[in-house]
């Protein structure tokens, strides 16, 4: 049983209802109604930290400190379903959370390890930026990957290291045009010389019948958007003939 105190130092208490071996506690309160605490301070009184559904925040609203539980291993420290449970960290203060990524599953592969069926891999962000220009300050920075305007991603599609111009004696055997490609090669210019035809094609190409390879007379050219790999070939109708290679990286 609580008795009240009344609104200085009297303490009123009803004896009628009270029996031997109640506990009897008394509230003391000065004349200003301030609630008095037993080390004879007054007893704070807060307004109230909890807000409705939607409410709009308010500067100076007060709120209850939420503590978590530094929990270096990440095991459950509830007992059973239903239980409440406390917040907890890793040792760096980190919010433990559950994981939506299945059991085994990592979105690190190391390099030239083979795909599996059913990895899970991260979604790739890239960023517009409708004029070309890099995105980072330095050689050598991480930079993200980027798209035009209209949603194509960029590309590098013109030539930014070198040029190498050779002549190349073609006859009626076929030769590679060139010999070793320029390193980083993006683009290839073939153009006839001489009098005569250049037929350009692969290894097998042919001056005639199913083989046949792209015709090109005396000072016709033809251009190719080709990486180093692909190899060129070339033959003639006739022998020695003056053909030039202009390759760009």
């Amino acid at each position: 049983m609580a008795v009240m105190g009344g609104g200085k130092t009297q303490i009123i208490a009803n004896t009628a209802s009270i029996s031997n071996g109640d506990n009897i506690v008394s509230y003391l309160s000065d004349a200003a109604g301030t609630l008095l605490t037993s080390t004879g301070g007054k007893l704070d009184v807060y307004p109230a930290s909890t807000f409705g559904e939607d409410s709009p925040h308010v500067s100076g609203d007060l709120g209850q400190l939420i503590l978590a539980v530094r929990n270096d291993g990440g095991t459950a420290l509830a007992g059973t379903d239903g239980d409440y449970i406390a917040l907890t960290t890793d040792n760096v203060g980190r919010l433990y959370t559950l994981s939506t990524i299945p059991t085994g599953q990592n979105f690190t592969k190391v390099e030239d390890s083979a795909s599996a069926n059913a990895d899970i891999l991260a979604a790739i962000a890239v960023v517009r930026k409708d004029s070309a220009g890099t995105l980072v300050s330095a050689d050598g920075d991480y930079a993200a990957i980027q798209q035009n305007a209209i949603g194509e991603l960029r590309v590098i599609q013109k030539s930014e290291i070198a040029v190498l111009q050779q002549v190349i004696t073609v006859g009626t055997t076929a030769v590679a045009l060139p010999t070793t490609s320029l390193s980083n090669r993006k683009s290839l210019m073939i153009q006839m010389l001489s009098n005569g035809n250049l037929y350009v094609g692969s290894a097998t190409v042919t001056s005639n019948g199913a083989t046949r390879g792209v015709k090109i007379g005396n000072g016709g050219y033809v251009t190719f958007d080709v990486g180093p790999a692909p190899i060129m070939y070339g033959i003639c109708d006739g022998a020695s003939k003056d053909v030039a290679i202009l390759e760009m990286s």
